[in-house]
This record gives C-alpha cells, sequence and structure tokens, in this order.
C-alpha cells in the first residue's frame, strides 16, 4: 500500500514539474521571439539562449513541481527526459515539421540535469527544515 501512495506522489511530481517546464518553456521562447523582433541581434544569438532556456525551464519545473522527498535523481531525469521529448515535439509541430532537428545532445544533457536538478531540490528542502529546526 505504501509503494502505491509512493508511486501516486511521484507521479504527481513528475507531472507536474513537465508541465510547469513546458509552459514556462514556451513563456520565454514567446518572450525572447519579442525581444529578436524588435531588437537587432545576430543568429548567432539563438543557439546558446535556446540551451539556456531549456535549462531554465527544467530548472523552475522540477524547482516547483516537486513536493515529495523519495526518488528524487530519477523523477529529476524521467522529467528532463519528458520535457525534452513533449517540448521537442510541440515546438516542432508549432514549426509545421517542417525542420525536424531532433539533437541527441538536448536528451543527455536534458536528461542527466534533470537528475542533477532533483538531487539538489531535494537537498535545499532538507537544509531549510534543518534549518527550521535549529532555530526552534
Amino acid at each position: 500500500m505504501k509503494n502505491k501512495e509512493n508511486f501516486v506522489l511521484d507521479l504527481k511530481d513528475t507531472l507536474r514539474s513537465v508541465l510547469v517546464a513546458i509552459i514556462s518553456a514556451l513563456l520565454f521562447v514567446l518572450i525572447f521571439a519579442l525581444i529578436l523582433r524588435w531588437a537587432s541581434l545576430p543568429d548567432t544569438v539563438i543557439t546558446p539562449v535556446n540551451y539556456v532556456i531549456k535549462f531554465l525551464s527544467l530548472l523552475l519545473g522540477i524547482m516547483i513541481g516537486f513536493k515529495h522527498r523519495k526518488n528524487d535523481i530519477l523523477k529529476g531525469a524521467i522529467v528532463g527526459l519528458t520535457f525534452m521529448l513533449l517540448s521537442w515535439l510541440i515546438f516542432t509541430a508549432m514549426d509545421g515539421f517542417k525542420s525536424v532537428n531532433f539533437r541527441p545532445l538536448d536528451l543527455v544533457f536534458l536528461t542527466l540535469g534533470g537528475g542533477i536538478i532533483g538531487v539538489i531540490k531535494v537537498n535545499l528542502k532538507g537544509l531549510k527544515r534543518g534549518r527550521a529546526q535549529e532555530t526552534a
């Protein structure tokens, strides 16, 4: 029974994190598109900013989405992998499937990054609890 409850909590964390990451990626891309339209930035800026947007979106998704303190590295890796695949599908569909650019490095780095961010998030929660107990 306990395993089923933990699975449901982990699934909720994962889905919440992916949803927040996708929404934040869409917002960041919209803001960046507006900046590109009004500012005269060179095309070489697009790729690095794209990576920053992906990382920040994943970071926000995990930091906001994780509530349950179990399976941190696994949940983070699953969030990174799912976010990468869903964001690739969404942005490719928005382009009308004209330029299908699947980057295997994105798959590797976002999956590893998600695991690392998951560990950091859970440890930050532990630090906050430790400080609260020290002051009490």
